[in-house]
């Protein structure tokens, strides 16, 4: 840091300006970074949340299976209506927002 002459009132203003102008800089790179860093940690709470419901509806669909499966494996004949019941009911668990058909909502 270059000694500052405290008589020479044009060099102590243009020294108070640049401390002035580095703090507000600075300021505003903390604020960019603040708000960049909320930004992000909202995107990773919605990913998040996505996630754990994915995961719930997959535990869901095998759970629902897992019964007509165990059906199949005891011998109980099941018919192609059943099947095809079995099958709409797990996609709907799985993928909610589409409809007969594949069609979206």
């Amino acid at each position: 840091m270059p000694k500052l002459n405290f008589y020479d009132t044009d060099a102590v203003k243009t020294f108070l300006l640049n401390i002035l102008i580095e703090n507000k800089e600075a300021r505003e790179d903390a604020d960019f970074e603040r708000r960049q860093t909320q930004n992000w940690f909202g995107q990773y709470q919605e990913q998040k949340a996505r996630a754990e419901a994915a995961e719930a509806n997959i535990k869901a669909a095998i759970a629902k299976l897992a019964a007509f499966n165990g059906a199949r494996q005891e011998g109980v004949e099941i018919g192609w209506k059943d099947v095809d019941r079995m099958v709409e009911e797990t996609l709907l668990i799985l993928a909610p927002e589409k409809t007969e058909g594949g069609a979206a909502k």
